[in-house]
C-alpha cells in the first residue's frame, strides 16, 4: 500500500493493436506506462468467437423446391388525378 501512495494517478489508457491481440495500458501524464497490460475490453468480446462450435456443413436440397412468384398489386385504381387548381391571393381593395 505504501507503494501505491508514491504512485502518480493514471492520466489516460493506451491502446496497442499488436497481432491479434489489442491491448490497453495505464499511462500517465507523460506517457510513461504505470501498470500492467490487459486485454482490451472491446476486443474481450471478440473472444466469444473463440467457443468451439460445430460447422455448418453444405448438403444439398432434398425434396422439391417452389418458385416464389411475387406480383405486384394493381393500386391504379387507387390513385386520384391531381388537377392543377391554383389560385391567386386574395385581392385587396
Amino acid at each position: 500500500m505504501a507503494v501505491a501512495r508514491g504512485m502518480p494517478g493514471v492520466a489516460g489508457y493506451v491502446e496497442y493493436c499488436i497481432g491479434h491481440t489489442p491491448v490497453m495500458v495505464a499511462v500517465d501524464a507523460e506517457g510513461n506506462p504505470t501498470g500492467e497490460s490487459h486485454i482490451c475490453p472491446e476486443f474481450s468480446l471478440s473472444l466469444l468467437n473463440l467457443v468451439a462450435e460445430e460447422t455448418a456443413q453444405i448438403v444439398a436440397p432434398q425434396g422439391r423446391a417452389h418458385r416464389l412468384v411475387v406480383t405486384e398489386p394493381d393500386v391504379a385504381h387507387l390513385i386520384r388525378i391531381l388537377k392543377g387548381a391554383a389560385r391567386a391571393p386574395p385581392v385587396r381593395t
